[in-house]
């Protein structure tokens, strides 16, 4: 092989490692959740101390 086709083949592989870094980024771009998608989910929850006191009442 000459220079020109080394020279050819490292720039096509270049060039598809800089394509599959641009497509992976916006890959992960697309599925990173954003600050108002995770404003959304509101957390709400009650403990039942109910449970925790009959464990505690249980002797081993």
């Amino acid at each position: 092989m000459n220079r020109k086709e080394i020279y050819v083949i490292a720039v096509t592989v270049f060039l598809t490692l800089i394509a599959w870094i641009v497509l992976e980024v916006q890959s992960i771009r697309k599925d990173t959740a954003t600050e108002e998608q995770i404003d959304a989910v509101k957390l709400e929850y009650t403990i039942d101390t109910s449970v925790l006191d009959d464990l505690d009442s249980r002797t081993p």
